[in-house]
């Protein structure tokens, strides 16, 4: 089986998200300004980020922001939900 160019790339950038962690500034930047198509490399970005910890408030802004302005599937949920309150988890879009 070929393993596609995406699948790799996300393979191989593991240990560097892991070494800048969730808190660097231009990592986050580039998770808020993700191309359209990136989706699926924002999405293991934010699985590497909360592998190992919990979410910061920054990092669940700028996912909530995803969400509702790009009408991302529930997967981008499910590594910040423990940090969201009823509210904003209510104001969140979800498709059908």
């Amino acid at each position: 089986m070929e393993i596609s160019v995406q699948e790799a790339i996300q393979e191989l950038i593991t240990n560097l998200i892991e070494a800048l962690g969730s808190n660097h500034g231009k990592l986050l930047t580039i998770m808020r300004n993700c191309p359209s198509g990136a989706e699926s490399l924002a999405l293991r970005v934010l699985t590497i980020f909360t592998e190992r910890g919990r979410p910061s408030s920054q990092l669940v802004a700028i996912v909530k922001g995803l969400i509702s302005e790009r009408d991302l599937d529930a997967r981008f949920l499910i590594p910040i939900i423990a940090e969201m309150d009823k509210v904003s988890l209510s104001a969140v879009p979800m498709r059908p």
